[in-house]
C-alpha cells in the first residue's frame, strides 16, 4: 500500500463520515442544516490536511502561503459549525486567499503562466463556493454574528 492510497482511504472515510454525521445534524431555526454541516466538517478537513501540507514546504513563502489559506479553511470550517456568520465571510473570502498562494508560488516555465493559473483558480474557487450564498442567506438571519465565546475569569 503505498501512501497515495492512505491518503485517499483517509480522504474516503472522512467524506463518509461527514455524509453520516450531516444526516443526524439539527436544524438551525427553520431550515435544515445538513448541508451547512457537511461543508463545515469537510472544510475543516481540508484545512487540517493544508496544515499538514504547511509543514513539508520547502521554503518559508510556501509554508506561510500556504499555512495562511489553511487559517482561511479551519476558520470557516469551525464557523459554519458553530452556525456562525464569520464562517460563512471566511468561505467566501478563501477563493481570494487560493488565487493569492497561486500567484506568489514560484511557478517553473513548462507550467502556464501565473496569472492563467490565478484566474483558473479562483474561477473554480467562486464556481465551487457561490453555489452556497443562497443557502446561508436564508440561514443568515438565524446564525450569530458573534465571535468564538470568551471563556470567564
Amino acid at each position: 500500500m503505498s501512501l497515495a492510497d492512505l491518503i485517499a482511504g483517509v480522504g474516503l472515510l472522512v467524506l463518509v463520515a461527514s455524509v453520516w454525521i450531516a444526516k443526524r445534524a439539527k436544524p438551525i431555526g427553520t431550515h435544515p442544516y445538513r448541508w451547512g454541516t457537511y461543508l463545515g466538517l469537510v472544510t475543516t478537513a481540508v484545512g487540517g490536511g493544508m496544515v499538514l501540507l504547511t509543514l513539508i514546504q520547502p521554503d518559508v513563502l510556501s509554508g506561510l502561503l500556504i499555512g495562511t489559506l489553511s487559517v482561511f479553511l479551519l476558520t470557516a470550517g469551525v464557523g459554519v459549525l458553530r452556525h456562525r456568520r464569520f464562517g460563512v465571510i471566511a468561505l467566501l473570502v478563501t477563493p481570494l486567499a487560493w488565487a493569492l498562494v497561486v500567484v506568489t508560488h514560484p511557478v517553473t516555465a513548462s507550467e502556464p503562466t501565473v496569472s492563467t493559473l490565478a484566474g483558473s483558480t479562483l474561477a473554480t474557487g467562486w464556481i465551487l463556493t457561490l453555489p452556497n450564498v443562497p443557502y446561508f442567506r436564508r440561514r443568515w438571519q438565524v446564525m450569530t454574528g458573534e465571535g468564538l465565546p470568551v471563556p470567564g475569569p
